[in-house]
């Protein structure tokens, strides 16, 4: 028998494989292992692999039969495979062992791979022969590590599994200066397999500036086991401690210099006053005052509020990148001191020591609190730091009773267009701990108050440190948005090479076009393989199934056409739910590149025809019962290439005619598209086609090409040859920006790996002759593979560790704290980045994310009042970072992009330095049904409500363009862009929905979006009347072009949008005013201002209104 034997874990694309050695897919019979089935005939097998990794031990071979079986073992290095391998016989009968010993405990044969052969035979028969490589495991871990800022130098020695059969296992780890005396040796007795055992030297021993670390294992007979020796050169002084890349002093567009008028200190568009207690007293937005008194340090002493006094803060430090001021204030028992530092984005850090009045007193404080009181008008959403993944609840409105939390490192209080934050990165001095009213926001009267709560009956002898931080949003006024920027990711070197992979696909709405209960859809192909279904190997086993009709209702309910390859047969099918319902199966025979005309037809039975002939048929009612009104008719998808022409679809079911083609529209025509009047773009790159019968227009996704037809003109869904490549593709369809992610070097690390260097360098030129610009994944995560890992990870680590991503064989990459030094490291590699490769920016995957640290090491945690360590949040560690990066990038490219994965954070001094966002990740693991109780079109609004939505993900008034992400649950593309255009926000596209968006940007150019006034659903209504419930209208007023308007059903049904538009007011009024679907082109009627559209349950239409 031929077999094969595939392996593909889902969770590592690296653990995929089949035991033959196919070459296209695992279909491949001729390729096939031989596999002989004898019952009476001997067989062989053989056990223990676990022996091979500790470099000793014995394969155990288990034969069967009486007579005797010769076993032999090789094993030689894979490096070389010149040398003389080690060599094991035996012949037996029954168990077998085959012994072996590996140089493993050689330091030069650690890691390394070695490549074995087993074979096992019987009278001259062969009955098993196996090859495999392996590599043994390190008989002992030696681990040298430095802690810069406590001059510490750890050894950590594992021995592994190989030294277990060792008894009396001791280490010496010994210190010395390079080249000179022993400083210190540690011994660590009675060691223990797998298990670590530590030495630490600090102090006077690590004084010299290079040293040598001895480390020696011995067992009980004194005998030396193992030896490592390292060599350390300044490991206190890596060298990038004192790196200042991006830290230069300058001020970049879109921001602009700092200035000072009187006692404000004004960053763009905002003005800022502060106080004798540094804390802001006026704060205003566009002009607009948003505090409604000012912010205060709410004290109570000996039963009575106590009111700060002392001099106005005084300015000590003035430039267009900063204002410091420094100042004091004493209430009569507490005296308070500090700076507060002004940067050019707007963020305010306030570093305040508050200490008793005397200094050998103790003052009794019953309260300390710091309050933030705000105009109400201008805190309609709350929004705190951090959130939760599968939730939205940390943004939204501002509930009426207010709100109130446990310690929080951000908060921030807004509208639709500005907005003002406070930050601070530990519950150090909050006492007591662990409040669940730490934080409360309180409604009263026209004030929302945001209350800061310090201390509570607390006798204070000693004085406390606090730092806050505040920024009033938008930050920037930014030079582009993501309807300018148009990104799309890719994962691989070498695009500008590959021939375009995607096939093309046609798709057509549902409703109206096909029908459930009766019809016939019928079309030529030019078939893309041959299908035999006489024998196997016969027919194209390499291709599993073409999509030829596919009725689209939802991800797991389907119905229509397929050619299967394993039947080598079409198949009508229907599913339910992901349960097949019904089936129709009639093998077929032809050759590949013929041309056949296929139809099936269903209603009282099921029909399955080609060229004219009816091959099968049984009774069936009906195809699909479900509501078809947001369902897609797909042709060619899923599928290998193949071509099509004359597609029908009728409301009967009835039989084909080809000699009446080709065909003309009947009255029970529901569908015609001849593909005569295709439209195309670049290089005849087809986006839609034009139907002569039933929809406006199809859809081209993918690779579709206008071509020769079965009659005329047809469509050909494949690459257009191999010099049409990847790169072609996306250019064809408009894409700017390429965000090439984590597979670029070790999960983004940044550093290219060594041999790829020219792969970057010609992708990144490819990219700029197309006019992309080509921006490198980067994240906090450290990989294993970095060159300082060994030396440094515990150092500059998130403690505890945080998302250890696991990646490539096993290597793993948790974060790094940006509090550390190490972000020094990375700042001065992606310069180099950009210096030696010509990139255009950083795709950055949580790299603004502020996480909690206690890694005491590089400065993050506190002791608690409880003894146990607190966490930091590391805010201004990472907002350094970030601004350096942003200051790095702009200051080598003007138009250097940083964009920001942003998921469920806007912590504003980080993510502020972004160009552009993508946020929306947390709800993409949410399912459909929602445990079985929701309907999924009413399940996107529960999930995402629109206050939420406009709280966290419009960006217009943070100040950074927002994009949206969707993994087609709990919603798709298509549905929830009726959410976000309504809010001036894009989906980002997946190669499924690039078409779709492609056609946004193409409508963003003709009209000239970028030019055009926004007029927002929520502010609109004076000038635009739309219903009935769940309807909204968001519109752009263009001085010449008119007014473009995106009318979304968020209803979970089916309605006729009414929309009554001002035309008066919107300068609209005047003779020849006409309305069209700005996509489809479709006229549509418009009387006095008003017209009506059919809308399907969350979707959208662009309507375009214009005079002559």
């Amino acid at each position: 028998w031929g077999a094969n034997l595939c392996l593909n874990c889902a969770w590592d694309t690296a653990l995929l494989g089949s035991w033959a050695p196919v070459q296209i897919g695992y279909r491949e019979p001729a390729r096939f292992g031989r596999i002989e089935f004898d019952r009476r005939g001997p067989a062989a097998a053989w056990q223990g692999a676990a022996d091979l990794f500790v470099a000793q031990g014995a394969l155990a071979v288990t034969t069967t039969g009486t007579l005797p079986s010769r076993c032999e073992l090789r094993l030689w290095p894979a490096a070389d495979g010149t040398a003389e391998p080690i060599r094991v016989e035996r012949t037996g009968t029954g168990a077998i062992a085959l012994p072996f010993a590996l140089p493993g405990l050689a330091a030069e044969n650690i890691g390394k791979p070695w490549r074995a052969r087993l074979a096992v035979e019987q009278d001259g028969r062969a009955l098993l022969a196996t090859a495999f490589q392996f590599t043994p495991a390190a008989p002992l871990t030696c681990n040298v590590r430095a802690y810069v800022r406590d001059r510490l130098i750890e050894a950590e020695v594992i021995p592994g599994a190989a030294l277990a059969r060792r008894q009396g296992l001791a280490a010496t780890v010994a210190l010395a200066a390079r080249g000179g005396p022993t400083l210190r040796t540690v011994t660590l007795p009675d060691l223990k397999p797998l298990t670590p055992a530590l030495a630490s030297f600090s102090g006077d021993d690590v004084a010299a500036e290079a040293m040598t670390v001895t480390v020696r294992v011995t067992d009980q007979d004194g005998t030396t086991v193992f030896e490592s020796i390292r060599d350390l050169e300044k490991p206190f002084r890596p060298w990038w401690l004192d790196d200042t890349t991006g830290a230069d002093e300058v001020v970049l567009p879109p921001y602009k210099p700092l200035r000072v008028v009187g006692a404000a200190v004004l960053p763009d568009g905002r003005s800022y006053r502060l106080g004798s207690s540094l804390l802001p007293v006026d704060v205003q937005i566009g002009g607009n005052p948003i505090l409604a008194a000012p912010v205060v340090l709410r004290a109570r002493i000996g039963g009575q509020p106590r009111d700060w006094a002392g001099a106005a803060s005084a300015i000590v430090e003035q430039n267009g990148h900063h204002v410091i001021m420094q100042g004091s204030a004493d209430c009569g028992g507490l005296v308070l001191a500090g700076r507060a530092r002004i940067e050019y984005d707007g963020m305010i850090r306030t570093d305040l020591e508050i200490r008793p009045a005397s200094e050998a007193g103790e003052v009794a404080v019953e309260e300390l609190t710091l309050e933030i009181p705000l105009q109400g008008r201008y805190a309609e959403y709350l929004y705190t730091f951090p959130g939760r993944w599968g939730s939205v609840a940390n943004a939204g409105a501002l509930p009426p009773e207010g709100a109130r939390h446990g310690f929080k490192p951000f908060v921030w209080l807004g509208d639709n267009d500005r907005g003002f934050s406070w930050f601070c990165e530990s519950a150090q001095h909050w006492l007591p701990e662990d409040r669940e009213d730490a934080i409360t926001v309180d409604r009263e009267g026209d004030r929302v108050v945001l209350r800061l709560r310090l201390l509570a009956g607390v006798r204070l002898n000693a004085p406390l440190r606090y730092t806050f931080g505040f920024q009033a949003t938008p930050v920037k006024t930014p030079e582009k948005t993501v309807w300018d920027y148009r990104p799309f990711h890719i994962s691989q070197y070498g695009l500008q090479n590959r021939p375009a992979p995607i096939n093309g696909h046609i798709s057509y709405p549902a409703a109206g076009t096909i029908r459930g209960d009766r019809g016939t859809a019928e079309m030529w192909v030019l078939t893309p393989c041959d299908s035999d279904p006489n024998g196997p190997g016969k027919g194209d086993l390499s291709i599993p199934n073409v999509g030829l009709f596919t009725i689209e209702v939802e991800p797991k309910t389907n119905a229509g056409l397929f050619w299967c390859g394993p039947a080598q047969a079409l198949r009508i099918w229907s599913r339910l739910d992901d349960r097949v319902v019904t089936s129709l199966e009639a093998p077929v025979t032809w050759k590949q590149g013929e041309w056949h005309h296929l139809a099936f037809s269903w209603g009282e039975e099921l029909v399955i025809a080609v060229d004219g002939v009816a091959l099968a048929r049984r009774p069936y009612a009906g195809l699909m019962p479900r509501d078809l009104a947001t369902a897609r008719l797909a042709i060619g998808r899923p599928g290998p290439p193949l071509a099509v022409d004359e597609i029908r679809v009728s409301d009967t079911a009835r039989t084909p005619r080809l000699e009446e083609q080709p065909y003309t529209a009947d009255d029970h025509t529901l569908l015609l598209d001849p593909l005569e009047t295709a439209e195309a773009t670049g290089r005849a790159h087809l986006r839609q086609t034009r139907p002569s019968r039933g929809a406006a227009s199809g859809e081209a996704g993918g690779n579709a090409f206008v071509g020769e037809g079965r009659h005329g003109k047809g469509l050909a869904l494949k690459p257009h040859g191999t010099e049409y490549t990847f790169l072609d593709f996306l250019a064809d369809y408009g894409v700017r920006t390429l965000c090439f992610h984590s597979q670029w070097s070790w999960m983004g690390y940044p550093m290219v790996p060594p041999g790829q260097e020219q792969d970057l360098r010609d992708l990144v030129a490819a990219c700029h002759r197309k006019g992309m610009q080509l921006l490198l994944y980067a994240s906090p995560l450290s990989a294993d593979e970095a060159p300082e890992w060994a030396m440094y990870h515990k150092d500059y680590l998130i403690e505890p560790l945080t998302w250890p991503y696991r990646y490539r064989d096993a290597h793993i990459a948790p974060a790094a704290c940006w509090q550390s030094h190490y972000r020094n490291l990375w700042l001065a590699r992606q310069a180099r980045l950009i210096d030696e490769f010509d990139i255009d920016g950083f795709y950055l995957d949580g790299s603004e994310w502020p996480l909690w640290c206690r890694n005491r090491h590089h400065g993050c945690g506190y002791t608690r009042e409880d003894g146990k360590v607190g966490d930091t949040c590391n805010i201004f560690g990472t907002r350094d970072y970030m601004k350096r990066l942003y200051v790095l990038c702009r200051s080598r490219k003007a138009d250097a992009q940083l964009n920001i994965h942003n998921s469920t954070v806007m912590v504003i001094p980080t993510l502020g330095w972004g160009t552009s966002s993508w946020d929306g990740e947390q709800l993409g693991s949410l399912s459909w049904d929602k445990g079985g109780a929701v309907d999924k079109m009413q399940y996107a609004l529960d999930v995402l409500p629109l206050d939420a939505f406009r709280a966290e993900f419009m960006g217009r008034q943070w100040g950074v363009p927002a994009e949206f992400l969707c993994y087609q649950r709990p919603y798709t593309t298509p549905q929830i862009l009726a959410v976000t255009l309504l809010h001036d926000v894009l989906v980002r596209p997946s190669a499924d929905y690039l078409p779709m968006v492609s056609e946004l940007w193409r409508l963003y150019d003709r009209f000239g979006m970028r030019d055009a006034e926004f007029l927002p659903y929520w502010s609109n209504t004076g000038v635009i009347q739309a219903g009935p419930e769940g309807i909204r209208t968001s519109a752009y007023r263009h001085p010449r072009h008119g007014l473009l308007m995106v009318v979304s059903n968020l209803a979970a049904a089916a309605v006729t949008a009414d929309v009554q538009i001002a035309t008066g007011a919107l300068g609209l009024a005047g003779p020849g005013l006409t309305a069209r679907d700005a996509l489809s082109e479709e006229p549509i009627a418009l009387t006095d201002g008003r017209f009506a559209l059919t809308m399907a349950p969350m979707s959208y239409r662009w309507v375009w209104l214009a005079t002559p």
